[in-house]
């Protein structure tokens, strides 16, 4: 119990201030932790998935990660080292629910064609949540034993992935 404390210690005094996404992904095995990827948004030239980022995703244990990101949908949310929902879709709008500790999660993931309409990926937390008006990949990680969020940091699909750290 000592080894997982002081992991899941790290992991909450480590994440808020990384923005490098090997570091969101190193800690989806984490019973206390919840981590949602989304990428929605769609770009005439789509940004190629860091090689080291979905060898990381695929360890996971996620088995559809995208070769590249800014062309229709992905999501995926990791709970203790288990994946709980993936999927990968073209344009349109996705919209999925689940609850942990009696608290409801709605992933909302949308995608347009890169010549029209807007663009959002989303995360909502009860009435709180994280959205992002541009194409990009969007990683939050949330605390279950404590309800709160750790960290959300979106990637800009610019031609590199650029991060942001969100609040």
């Amino acid at each position: 119990s000592w080894d997982r404390a002081s992991r899941h210690f790290a992991a909450v005094t480590g994440l808020p201030g990384s923005a490098d996404l090997m570091d969101q992904l190193a800690v989806t095995d984490d019973p206390d932790l919840l981590t949602v990827i989304l990428s929605g948004g769609a770009v005439s030239e789509p940004v190629p998935m860091p090689e080291n980022a979905a060898a990381r995703m695929r360890e996971t244990g996620l088995s559809d990660v995208p070769e590249s990101l800014g062309k229709g949908t992905y999501y995926a949310v990791i709970k203790g080292g288990r994946v709980l929902m993936e999927n990968r879709t073209g344009s349109g709008v996705v919209t999925n629910e689940f609850m942990v500790r009696d608290t409801r999660f709605a992933l909302r993931v949308s995608s347009r064609e890169p010549d029209g309409g807007s663009f959002m990926t989303a995360l909502y937390i009860d009435q709180g949540g994280y959205s992002s008006i541009d194409p990009g990949l969007l990683v939050v990680t949330y605390d279950t034993d404590r309800m709160e969020t750790i960290s959300a940091v979106r990637y800009a699909f610019d031609g590199s992935m650029t991060a942001e750290q969100l609040r």
